[in-house]
Parts: C-alpha cells; sequence; structure tokens
C-alpha cells in the first residue's frame, strides 16, 4: 500500500512538473511588402566620350530641400521614427557615399556643401563649378526615399520563429491554424499602423560639364532592402496550443562598456548606408566604363 501511495504521488509530482513544459517560445518579426529592384538605366550624349577622360575634378550637388538636412541623434521604435529617420538619411548618406566612390575612383572631390555654397553666389551651378575649378558636377536630380511598411493584418507578412527565454531564434517554428488565428490577433492589436520592415530608394542624376552647364550623361537606379535585425519591432511569446500571451526576455544583454569611445552606427543607418555604397559605386563605374 505505501508503495502505491509513493507511486501515485510521483505519478502526480511529474504530471504538475510537466504541465507547463509543453509551452513554446515564439518570435514575431515582420517580412516587407514584395519591391523589384530596377537596374540601372544610363544614357549619354556624344560629348561624353569626348570629356569623360579629362574629367580630374569633381563635385556633386545635392538635390532640392538637402541644404539644411541633419541626422536626428534620437532613433526609438515605432513607423513614424524609424520612416524619419529613412527618410532623413537620403541627403546625409547617399551623397557623402556618392562623393566616397568618387574620391576612390580617382578623382578629386570638391565637397557638396562648397558647391552649394558657391553656387548661391555666383547664381548657377555652371558658374559656381567654373569657379572652383571644377571639371564636371554630378548633379542628384532626386534621391526618392520611401519606407516600406508591412501591416500586422497580412498573414503574409508575419514570422513566426522558434526562439529560447531570452528571445533567441531557433528557427522555423510550425503553426497549427488555431496558432496562427491567435498570434495574429495578438500582432494586429499590438501593431495597428503597421511596422517599417524596408525601404525603397531610387537615385537620378545627370553629369554636368562647364563652362555652360551642358549635360553630357545620366543614371538612374532603384533599390529595395530589407530592415531585419536593424531593431525593428519583434514580439517575443509564451504559449502552447490557442493561448499565447507577450513576455519580457528572461535577460538582457549586458550593456557596452563606458570606455570613452564612440559607439557603433545604429544599424538602421548602416543598412541604409550598404545601400547607398552599392549604387553609388555603381554609378561611378559606369561612368568611367560608359556603361
Amino acid at each position: 500500500m505505501r508503495a502505491r501511495r509513493i507511486e501515485w504521488l510521483s505519478a502526480v509530482g511529474a504530471a504538475l512538473i510537466c504541465s507547463g513544459c509543453f509551452k513554446s517560445y515564439v518570435v514575431v518579426s515582420f517580412r516587407p511588402p514584395e519591391a523589384v529592384a530596377a537596374q540601372a538605366v544610363t544614357a549619354a550624349t556624344a560629348r561624353y566620350a569626348e570629356v569623360r577622360g579629362a574629367v580630374k575634378v569633381v563635385a556633386v550637388r545635392a538635390p532640392g530641400g538637402c541644404a539644411n538636412e541633419a541626422l536626428s541623434d534620437r532613433v526609438d521604435e515605432g513607423v513614424g521614427v524609424t520612416s524619419r529617420v529613412v527618410l532623413q538619411a537620403r541627403c546625409a548618406i547617399w551623397l557623402s557615399e556618392l562623393e566616397r566612390a568618387l574620391a576612390a575612383a580617382g578623382y578629386q572631390v570638391v565637397p557638396w556643401r562648397d558647391l552649394l555654397a558657391a553656387e548661391g553666389m555666383e547664381g548657377a551651378v555652371h558658374l559656381a563649378a567654373r569657379k572652383l575649378g571644377v571639371d564636371a558636377v554630378f548633379a542628384v536630380a532626386e534621391i526618392d526615399m520611401r519606407p516600406s511598411v508591412s501591416a500586422g493584418s497580412e498573414a503574409g507578412a508575419v514570422v513566426v520563429s522558434a526562439s529560447d527565454p531570452d528571445g533567441a531564434l531557433r528557427g522555423p517554428f510550425r503553426l497549427d491554424p488555431g496558432q496562427r488565428r491567435v498570434i495574429l490577433a495578438l500582432v494586429r492589436e499590438r501593431y495597428r499602423d503597421g511596422v517599417v520592415s524596408g525601404f525603397t530608394a531610387a537615385i537620378d542624376a545627370i553629369v554636368l560639364v562647364p563652362p555652360g552647364g551642358e549635360p553630357i550623361w545620366s543614371y538612374r537606379r532603384a533599390v529595395a532592402g530589407a530592415l531585419d535585425g536593424c531593431g525593428e519591432p519583434r514580439m517575443l511569446l509564451r504559449g502552447r496550443s490557442d493561448t499565447w500571451r507577450p513576455v519580457l526576455p528572461s535577460r538582457y544583454p549586458a550593456p557596452p562598456a563606458d570606455d570613452g569611445a564612440a559607439p557603433d552606427e545604429d544599424a538602421l543607418l548602416t543598412r541604409l548606408r550598404g545601400a547607398a555604397r552599392t549604387v553609388a559605386a555603381d554609378l561611378v563605374a559606369r561612368f568611367q566604363k560608359g556603361a
């Protein structure tokens, strides 16, 4: 009798211990809407072939609206703020990467702000270029930056991954219909305005040469990218079957040591800079090769 009682108590204890052992942790993230990146389109005039090899000193002309732009130091979560950072990055990042690509190709680069100031004094870009000794101006007519927003109501935009209690990803998580219904309802409630999950960018540039500011070459290209891993909103859930609830990670990473070093550039800006660097390098290479 005593042995049976012990066996029964052991079974009850095991059942109590395992009552939550089938609960899982998942992380909800977002897939950006599909965007088609366009191949570069270039066009050249007859004079382009004549002057291309003689170009030594260049300058970049900023599109309208870039003169007073400055990136904010404050980067918070949310659709509005993330969208603002994406839009503000169009001048500070894209123009600097174009200047960097030109310098790497061997050109002497006059800073775009110097050209802007000279244009304000001279009244025209070709007069400013002649005053500064510039052989060719890479006039950026437009940098169209747009954040891509994923709606929480779109099932295809929601990605559910298995995780541990700390929120570290462990791979795909297969949802049954009941789980998917509950999790999508939580996502719709939490992110009613959707989340910024990607970006698209299009650049349109024309190369002008003095003395009259004649256009000799043009370039246009569109790119798209995802912002996964850039501090995008993610939600950690714990549950099983059709019962799930948001939870906080069991622990957070230790803060970086304060050793006086400058902090790393924000991941969001790093991703945008990478796209700008790719396009800038392509633009300069095509100008040099006549492609």
